[in-house]
This record gives structure tokens, C-alpha cells and sequence, in this order.
């Protein structure tokens, strides 16, 4: 039965519904019999629509995939850019929710490109695998935008948030040659951990549910959910990163981001990790744009 109940889950989890609009709360908002409901249910999952799009010009870009799907993405200009940051989203999201935070680029002097991860918003599909595959989306759009770069002094830096920048980190540590800096918040530490997380915001004992979730959770995706480790991505890793987090998240911990930050083999002087202390799992350009500007201006090298 818990099997049963355990690969239900994983598919609800992992696979969108283009039938609903309706999206299951968080678990922090929900009641004590949502809540178990929930336990022999599963989520409702619709497939992410972006709900906005950038202010002023932009370009709609498609971009085919080895695997025949297609990702959709929007290219953002700024006068006299440097290179451009590729905006990666989290686990549910879309590139929408990226537009605040592209202005931020922009305002810095940098072209943005942000995509939608093969199964959300406008790209084909409608499945996720928590930022495993979702490397190969990273590594397709890095390899689109240095084919195309108009000058070798143009940089491409990554940022991702959340699932986006656990699929940031794995897609480093299977190429990085083309990539010159790496700005992630609030990656998870592993799948397993961030699962766990989830289950002991709900009140329900992470075991053995969190493990049969991940087991069945990578047997339907093709991979092994318990390899899926931010950490272990880390240590192949040498390009300069910055690392920020939320000092009161309890889906991707303190501890586990202190490992990720521990285990890259960036300069000690090349990589930075930047707290903030009372935010959430939140995008920290919305929390605090002041404090999010000035260290990502440090960290770009930017004059302005």
C-alpha cells in the first residue's frame, strides 16, 4: 500500500496536469485534513502558464532540443551590455516569474534570456524531473548562446533559483567551459533531503515515505533519485559562484548550502556565499533589492 501510495505521488509530483488550473497549497497553508488527504491523493500539479510578459521590446526564442522538445525562451536587451545572464526557474515556476529580476540584470548592463524548462509554460511537455534533465535544458541554452555570441569578450553568466539552480550546478559539473560565472539561490542539497523537508513541513514522517517518493520518483524519469546531489555536482565545479540563501528556509536548509558552497573547487577568492537572514524560499531580488543589487554588482564586476 505505501508503495502504492508512494508511486502515485512521484507521477503527481514529476507530471503536470494540462486538465486543472487549480494548484495544491503550500504545505504551511493547508488544513490537517487537506493535509491527509493530500497523503493518499496527491498533489494537483497544472502545468506552469506564464502569466506575464517583460515591459518594452523583447524576442521570443525557440530552441529544439536533441530529444525533439522545444524550449521557449525571451531575450531582453540592455544598452551597452557586457553578456548576458540565462534565468533559470523553480521547481513549479516559469520564466515569468524571472521578469522582475531580469530588470535587475538589465539595470547591471546585461542582455537576459529566460527560459522555460522543457514541461512548463510556453516550451513542449509536461513533466518535470526536479532539475536532473533539466540540466541538458541548461547545457542546450548555454550551447544556442555561445554559437551566438557576437564578440569572445561577451560573458554568459547562470542564474538559477531553487530546482533552476540545482539544474544549474549539474549541468556545470558535466560542462562549464562555456560559461563564466554562476549566480544560484536556495539550491536544495540533495533530492532526497529537500523531499524529506517537504514531508516534515506537512507534520508526516519523512520515512519511509520520502524514500519511496524519490525510489519510484527517478524509476518514472529514468534516473536515480538518490544520486540527484547538489553536493557531489559541486565538487567538479571551478567557475566563480555566488551562492545566496534565506536564513529561515525549510526547503533548502542552511547546512546543506554551506556543503554546496564548501564543496566547490572555485578560488576561494572567486566564489562568495551571501545570507539572508530572515527570508524564506523566496526570490531575494523581491526581498530585498537593495541588498540583492549591490552583491550581484560586486560579484559581476560591474562599474555602474
Amino acid at each position: 500500500m505505501l508503495n502504492i501510495i508512494a508511486y502515485n505521488h512521484a507521477y503527481h509530483f514529476t507530471h503536470f496536469s494540462e486538465k486543472t488550473n487549480t494548484k495544491t497549497a503550500r504545505p504551511e497553508e493547508l488544513s490537517f485534513w487537506k493535509k491527509i488527504k493530500i497523503v493518499f491523493s496527491g498533489i494537483e500539479n497544472p502545468k506552469p502558464k506564464n502569466d506575464a510578459q517583460p515591459l518594452g521590446n523583447y524576442e521570443t526564442i525557440f530552441l529544439k532540443k536533441n530529444n525533439g522538445q522545444q524550449l521557449e525562451t525571451w531575450k531582453t536587451n540592455a544598452a551597452n551590455a557586457k553578456g548576458t545572464v540565462i534565468l533559470f526557474h523553480g521547481y513549479t515556476g516559469k520564466k515569468s516569474d524571472l521578469i522582475e529580476v531580469a530588470i535587475g540584470f538589465n539595470q547591471l548592463n546585461y542582455n537576459t534570456l529566460l527560459v522555460d524548462f522543457e514541461g512548463t509554460g510556453g516550451s513542449s511537455g509536461a513533466s518535470t524531473s526536479v532539475g536532473f534533465g533539466e540540466a541538458d535544458d541548461v547545457l542546450a541554452v548555454v550551447n544556442y548562446l555561445a554559437k551566438n555570441k557576437k564578440t569572445n569578450s561577451e560573458e554568459i553568466i547562470l542564474y538559477g533559483v531553487s530546482m533552476g539552480a540545482v539544474a544549474v550546478l549539474r549541468a556545470m559539473s558535466l560542462d562549464q567551459n562555456k560559461v563564466d560565472k554562476i549566480i544560484i539561490e536556495c539550491p536544495f542539497g540533495s533530492l532526497l533531503k529537500t523531499i524529506k523537508n517537504r514531508f516534515e513541513i506537512m507534520g508526516v514522517p519523512a520515512f519511509p515515505a520520502a524514500h519511496l517518493l524519490v525510489f519510484w520518483g527517478g524509476v518514472q524519469n529514468g534516473y536515480s533519485g538518490f544520486s540527484h546531489n547538489a553536493i557531489n555536482y559541486a565538487h567538479k565545479i571551478k567557475t566563480p559562484t555566488l551562492i545566496m540563501y534565506g536564513g529561515k528556509d525549510k526547503r533548502a536548509d542552511k547546512e546543506s548550502i554551506v556543503e554546496i558552497y564548501e564543496a566547490l573547487k572555485t578560488p576561494v577568492n572567486q566564489k562568495k556565499i551571501l545570507p539572508f537572514k530572515n527570508a524564506q524560499h523566496q526570490l531575494f531580488y523581491n526581498y530585498d533589492k537593495t541588498k540583492w543589487v549591490d552583491a550581484v554588482n560586486l560579484f559581476l564586476g560591474s562599474n555602474n
